[in-house]
């Protein structure tokens, strides 16, 4: 039986003020979430959305690109995709050639992403002149590589940080042994259905 019906990015806000990543000061928060095959950027404030964006970027031209550059089947790219880091000012060099060529293959997509999170931003504040952007939470399927945050941090200059939507939940019935809710790129991946879950 169907318990409630919801737009994903409004799903969200849910799960951000479940978790306690968003207040009801004036504070503004961006919520990017990349799934599948598209991504949906929400401008927030007092748990209500402000603006609202979607794009079609996600995963799938993630898992594109890493097939397109190395030659390789989708399921093989989905496995690898833990393994690969975007390249962040101080962070360490990994010495494998195929790794650093992954990270180049999906630099495009996100670079993208970000690329149209600034624009968002800059359409918003022409429009609205008063206030920032305190924080960016990013959380879907997309959030699949390594230091997606610190990347976004860096080519918007707002904080950006990865959403647990679990916290503030009691998960003490999950198998602590769980490799899939371990693995780190899980959890920010049940953003829309944690926030579905508190609305039913």
């Amino acid at each position: 039986n169907i318990s409630a019906i919801d737009i994903s990015p409004f799903a969200v806000i849910k799960t951000l003020a479940n978790a306690g990543y968003i207040d009801e000061t004036d504070k503004l928060y961006l919520s990017v979430v990349i799934g599948y095959e598209s991504t949906d950027i929400n401008i927030i404030c007092k748990g209500m959305p402000l603006f609202f964006h979607n794009i079609p970027f996600g995963k799938k031209q993630v898992l594109e690109s890493l097939t397109l550059a190395l030659e390789i089947s989708e399921k093989d790219a989905d496995k690898m995709l833990p393994e690969v880091a975007l390249v962040v000012p101080g962070a360490e060099f990994n010495a494998d050639p195929y790794i650093n060529k992954a990270s180049n293959a999906i630099r495009t997509v996100y670079n993208n992403i970000s690329g149209e999170v600034l624009k968002i931003i800059e359409f918003y504040f022409s429009q609205n002149n008063q206030g920032e952007i305190s924080k960016i939470i990013m959380s879907g399927s997309g959030i699949c590589v390594q230091n997606i945050d610190k990347y976004t941090t860096n080519r918007t200059r707002i904080e950006t940080v990865i959403l647990n939507p679990l916290k503030n939940i009691d998960v003490s019935s999950v198998d602590e042994h769980d490799k899939d809710m371990n693995s780190g790129f899980i959890i920010p991946s049940l953003a829309v259905s944690t926030g579905l879950a508190l609305k039913g």
